[in-house]
C-alpha cells in the first residue's frame, strides 16, 4: 500500500509539471500479485466445472486447499506445484522420469 501511495504522490508531482498519464495503469502495476484463487477462479483457469473441483476435494484429488470461515482458497504456489507435478511426456511417464 505504501508503494501505491508513493507512486500516486509521484504522479501528482509530475502532473504539476505538465506530464499526464493513466493513474489506473499505475494502480494495476503496483498492486500486489494475487496469492490465492477461489474455486471459481481456479475452475476458469483450468476450464473445468466447479463441481469437478468440489469432487476432487472430496476424493483427495487436486491441489491442496485452505478453508477459511467456510471459504475455499487455493494458494497460487500450490496450484503451480500441482500443475508441474501433472506434466507428462507420455501417458505412462511424468516429465523428468518420475512416474
Amino acid at each position: 500500500m505504501l508503494k501505491f501511495i508513493s507512486l500516486v504522490s509521484e504522479a501528482n508531482e509530475l502532473q504539476k509539471t505538465g506530464v499526464f498519464f493513466n493513474t489506473k495503469e499505475i494502480q494495476l502495476q503496483s498492486a500486489e500479485k494475487v496469492k490465492h484463487l477461489n474455486q471459481t477462479q481456479l475452475a476458469e483457469r483450468w476450464d473445468v466445472a466447479e463441481a469437478t473441483l468440489e469432487r476432487w476435494r472430496s476424493d483427495g484429488i487436486g491441489p491442496v486447499f485452505m478453508k477459511i470461515q467456510g471459504r475455499v482458497l487455493y494458494r497460487v504456489e500450490d496450484i503451480e506445484a500441482f500443475e508441474s507435478d501433472s506434466l507428462r511426456q507420455s501417458t505412462s511417464s511424468a516429465v523428468g522420469g518420475a512416474a
